[in-house]
């Protein structure tokens, strides 16, 4: 006794597959944002280039924002030119945000490291 019935599972199973809701596939109107962590180094502007092309090229719906960690006045600067002449021109969805160079960070739960800069990038974002 108490076995399933020849080719259709228990009652009770039939009946939790109905009752699960099928969660919805996210519409184009939903909003998503994309963030990505970089250093200030110029040969991440090109990667970041590609990335941002990416998102236009398939149709990445929502904001993408790269997360800049430790520029200096001049780098900033430089940067802040590149996005708007390469990287605003295909979506003004596409943002860049500057942090400070978390990797500094010290005290005893601290270790010098680059790392740091990509929670605390977030976090500042």
């Amino acid at each position: 006794g108490g076995g399933a019935a020849a080719g259709g599972g228990s009652q009770q199973a039939q009946n939790a597959r109905q009752q699960t809701p099928v969660k919805p596939m996210a519409e184009p109107s939903q909003k998503h944002h994309l963030i990505f962590s970089t250093s200030c180094h110029f040969k991440q502007d090109w990667q970041s280039y590609v990335f941002f092309h990416q998102a236009m090229t398939h149709g990445q719906p929502g904001d993408v924002t790269r997360i800049v960690s430790g520029c200096n006045d001049e780098d900033r600067a430089a940067l802040e030119a590149f996005h708007a002449e390469k990287i605003k021109v295909m979506s003004d969805r596409f943002h860049v945000h500057f942090t400070p160079d978390f990797s500094q960070r010290t005290g005893a739960n601290f270790q010098l490291t680059k790392y740091w800069n990509k929670p605390f990038g977030v976090r500042h974002w």
